[in-house]
């Protein structure tokens, strides 16, 4: 016979799930960030329109590249750093030196 293993520690199982209010506070800033994310897109498109209007075929064109290289650039020179620096604020929060 196999034996069930039973969950009576309430405080592992209250970490597992949102309580309501949490809930509504997730939802809440996730939509701040997603309308942000949105009025941003827009204002780039805003941004491109005059600039293309302003700057001409040519010119423009030129901008468009130097800045594809500028943004993939960064990309390559970050290189993983973000998610690096995640990983060791969480080890250190999670090893409590903090609060030392």
């Amino acid at each position: 016979m196999q034996k069930l293993i039973r969950f009576n520690n309430t405080k592992i199982i209250n970490k597992l799930f949102f309580t309501v209010k949490q809930y509504h506070n997730f939802l809440s800033d996730l939509g701040i960030i997603i309308a942000g994310k949105i009025i941003g897109r827009g204002f780039d498109f805003l941004f491109g329109v005059i600039l293309a209007r302003k700057l001409g075929p040519e010119q423009f064109g030129i901008f468009t590249v130097l800045n594809t290289l500028l943004l993939f650039s960064g990309d390559i020179l970050r290189f993983g750093l973000n998610n690096s620096f995640l990983k060791m604020v969480s080890d250190y929060k999670r090893e409590g030196a903090h609060e030392k």
